[in-house]
């Protein structure tokens, strides 16, 4: 973890926190017309470059030479049966799991619109049977909803590499500045990469973003498709930025919400990952020193760094049923904690006012939930690593750390680099792993598909707007729309934050999928 983690301070890799949240509501939403904002342009368009990858992908316009099928639908679920190994489908086969729910206008229906809820590590197969709760009555109304779960999150490719996380997280210091623990670090994450393989062999060799990729093309195919409309969040971002430059012809139009450039260049993604979480912390500092009914008195900020400075010096026990938190512990409650993803930062204050105290229980409690809801989608390791372009040492410039720690006060403050040690000494998990990697076009550029809606939310920690912009940039036929919001993910799903802003950029979704109505460059919504 610590090329991409700098140390494993718990800004995971973009990929690694993209799952949105877990509650479902309904609600009234803007309409297309006299709702909608528009302001200046927002932001530029930026091409990023990657140092060269260990090896290539060959782009194909159909799915590969296999005929997939789609067992009887039992209910709203069917069976998807596709090639273990795309470049071998004449071997073993899966069965992929797949959801439908029809449109409830079928005499005006459009066509099939898939989702993909975020992760990765997660099923999807769930969200369309939560259809009501989670699209307008407009996109129910005009499509059928399908969503199919993607590798290593189904029975017959199942991998879990999360499991025992908070061991490894309490058992070795990730800001090492003591003899031997550099040395602890290094085989400490080995290990987990070793445990992992050994668990699940070559099984980790297929469950690639490119190997859901092939999947998804199968499904269109076995559904009956020529062309799909596509909304996914978050990592689903990076699997539609896939899915539309691998498939063009496949795609009637796609929106990618809470979006991201998925293994941009290395350092400009650590600069945007780490700008972001800075922006987090200082929102969360300030708020709280404005407000008299924070536990927390005499400066917020000075009261996280107090703490973080003592669970490296001695990681706190508490209860012994419960993790053991160290700075790696404390960073992970702080980057999974509701306010990262739009919420309250009320539960993550009580537990540092609580820690302050010698009270550890609510912080322990916080990290267990966490390891908990990691290891739920315990294959997102697997995916990632297979996804990652490097498989040696990334180059990075002389001053890179001086770079990120520019963008990044408050949280290096927290939680510094300690004098001398260089982050960037060590390989990563992925750099570790061993097979792959199974690239992702580059650029992801869906050149010849339809029509592209990225969406990005001005204060997103988990995927921050910089990189949206990125991702804008090199699709072809995209239009960015940026949202004024603290919230992961724009479109007004599971976390039940109501506001004008979103419900702007709902209404501008709608109209994009179901018309085909592009945003004029340069569109806002914002608060009023």
């Amino acid at each position: 973890m610590s090329t991409r983690f700098l140390a494993g301070l718990v800004v995971l890799a973009l990929a690694a926190g993209a799952c949105s949240g877990s509650d479902t509501t309904e609600s009234s939403l803007a309409q297309p017309s006299s709702t909608l904002a528009e302001g200046e342009a927002t932001s530029t368009s930026t091409t990023t470059t990657t140092a060269a990858p260990t090896t290539t992908t060959t782009t194909t316009t159909e799915p590969p030479g296999f005929v997939p099928t789609l067992s009887n639908w039992a209910g709203y679920f069917a069976l998807l049966t596709v090639p273990l190994d795309h470049d071998d489908p004449t071997g073993p086969t899966v069965e992929v799991p797949v959801s439908r729910i029809p449109a409830t206008d079928p005499d005006n229906r459009i066509g099939v619109l898939l989702l993909n809820p975020g992760g990765p590590g997660y099923p999807a197969t769930p969200l369309a049977l939560y259809a009501d709760q989670v699209l307008t009555p407009e996109l129910r109304s005009r499509f059928d909803i399908v969503a199919f779960d993607p590798r290593g999150t189904f029975s017959d490719t199942s991998v879990n590499c999360f499991t025992g996380l908070t061991d490894l997280w309490s058992s070795v210091d990730y800001s090492p500045d003591a003899p031997g623990e550099i040395e602890a670090l290094d085989a400490a994450m080995q290990a987990w990469v070793d445990d992992c393989e050994a668990e699940y062999g070559e099984m980790l060799d297929h469950v690639s973003t490119m190997d859901t990729v092939h999947d998804m093309a199968m499904l269109a195919e076995a559904l009956g498709e020529d062309q799909v409309s596509y909304l996914g969040w978050s990592y689903g971002t990076t699997l539609g930025s896939a899915f539309v430059t691998e498939y063009p012809d496949m795609v009637r139009v796609a929106v990618f919400d809470g979006a991201y450039l998925a293994y941009g260049e290395p350092l400009e993604s650590l600069i945007d990952s780490y700008s972001a979480m800075d922006d987090l912390l200082v929102r969360v500092f300030d708020d709280c020193d404005a407000d008299p009914e924070c536990p927390i008195t005499g400066g917020a900020q000075e009261a996280f760094t107090q703490l973080a400075r003592q669970f490296d010096e001695e990681p706190a026990v508490g209860n012994r049923y419960l993790p053991t938190i160290n700075e790696q512990g404390f960073a992970a409650v702080i980057r999974f904690s509701d306010v990262a993803y739009g919420g309250s930062a009320d539960t993550l204050l009580k537990a540092v006012a609580d820690a302050l105290d010698g009270d550890y229980f609510e912080m322990q409690s916080q990290l267990a939930g966490i390891a908990d809801f990691l290891e739920a989608g315990g294959s997102a390791m697997a995916i990632s690593c297979m996804d990652y372009p490097y498989r040696e040492m990334v180059p990075m410039p002389d001053d890179a750390l001086e770079q990120i720690l520019a963008v990044a006060p408050t949280f290096s403050a927290v939680f510094p680099i300690p004098e001398g040690y260089d982050p960037f000494s060590l390989p990563d998990d992925c750099m570790r792993w061993p097979y792959g990697p199974d690239l992702l076009p580059d650029p992801l550029d869906g050149e010849g598909a339809g029509p592209i809606l990225v969406v990005t939310a001005t204060e997103d920690p988990v995927t921050p707007m910089a990189s949206a912009e990125k991702l804008a940039g090199q699709l072809v036929n995209a239009t960015l729309l940026v949202v004024e919001s603290p919230v992961h993910g724009s479109y007004q799903i599971d976390i039940p934050i109501r506001t004008e802003a979103r419900a702007c950029a709902t209404a501008y979704i709608d109209a994009f999928l179901i018309d085909l109505e592009i945003p004029s460059e340069g569109t806002f919504c914002g608060e009023e």
